[in-house]
């Protein structure tokens, strides 16, 4: 597989997975403003800084309204990781591979732009904020399902997978932080509900859980539970398999011990809301990058061989000179 097509496939997956999880947020706390109207208000800065957006948000000095935050993570012009950016890109870089990806797939991709990206996704935003983050997580989930019901298995669904799971690990860390942002409160069994919810997780958590829903339990099940799809530990083993399949032979050690070395910490994060869990996840988070740099460096490009990159390389800087002078 050609090193352009395998980054285009991990980062289609990655880009769909962070929109995804960019309406979860969006969508978790600003009905957690709503509902608690007149007590206890919901932490903006804390969520823009869970989301990755301090440094691009255009008020960062003062303190952010639930509209401007949810508005600049929906369509913000100054944010490239906005819930639009990420379905233009998914979609730009399907369309850059579009023979190695089914019929299907690029369909709902393109359904996607066209209905939650432009001009109608902004219209539907405006009108009914919650519908529209509904629709974004079913758009995701759609395009999981297409994909698993059409593309062979192999190296390109592999790819998929592993650029999901480290966007997803990645994502529920950041949802975590966001929760541990919002100040003390731990015996609010309903915020523990609306952190479950926020990730998919609250009736898997009931069947499981059958006492009074509180902190220790819910951020162990996020963070610790090996089955649940979501949660940090299970994402680490499947970003291990996937990784253990595409690596060549002679880095398929090394790559396990960089998976296993950002997986150990976990078991010592501290499982209870407030500054500790944040001080714990903030260099976690940057631990996962350094794995997601390491894995794209050494399995993408270990996938093509010198002259085809270097190939490669030269008809970007063609196109890009063409593009100066045209």
């Amino acid at each position: 597989m050609l090193s352009r097509v395998a980054d285009g496939l991990f980062w289609i997956s990655r880009y769909v997975e962070r929109a995804e999880n960019l309406a979860r947020i969006a969508d978790t706390y600003l009905q957690a403003e709503l509902d608690r109207a007149g007590s206890r208000r919901v932490d903006w800065q804390g969520v823009l800084q869970a989301s990755g957006a301090v440094e691009s948000f255009p008020g960062k000095n003062g303190s952010p309204t639930a509209g401007e935050v949810v508005s600049f993570l929906s369509f913000g012009a100054d944010n490239p990781n906005s819930i639009a950016a990420c379905l233009e890109r998914a979609r730009e870089n399907a369309r850059m591979i579009r023979d190695q990806i089914t019929t299907e797939m690029w369909e709902e991709l393109n359904r996607v732009w066209l209905e939650l990206g432009g001009t109608a996704g902004r219209a539907l935003r405006r009108r009914n904020p919650p519908e529209y983050f509904r629709e974004v997580r079913r758009a995701s989930h759609l395009f999981r399902g297409t994909t698993a019901a059409t593309l062979s298995r192999g190296d390109a669904r592999d790819f998929l997978d592993l650029g999901m799971f480290l966007e997803r690990a990645d994502a529920t860390s950041r949802i975590l932080e966001a929760q541990s942002l919002q100040g003390e409160g731990t015996e609010d069994e309903e915020r523990w509900a609306a952190l479950l919810r926020s990730c998919s997780a609250r009736e898997t958590y009931r069947a499981g859980h059958h006492s009074r829903m509180e902190a220790a339990g819910v951020i162990a099940y996020l963070m610790l539970d090996a089955h649940f799809p979501r949660s940090l530990d299970h994402c680490l083993i499947q970003t291990g398999q996937m990784a253990n399949r595409l690596a060549q032979p002679g880095d398929q050690v090394e790559v396990a011990a960089w998976v296993l070395a950002v997986r150990a910490p976990l078991n010592r994060a501290p499982m209870r809301v407030g500054p500790e869990l944040a001080r714990f996840l903030d260099p976690w988070q940057g631990e996962l990058h350094g794995l997601s740099d390491k894995l794209a460096e050494r399995i993408i490009g270990g996938k093509l061989t010198l002259p085809e990159r270097s190939q490669w390389h030269t008809q970007q800087e063609q196109q890009q000179q063409k593009a100066t002078w045209s």
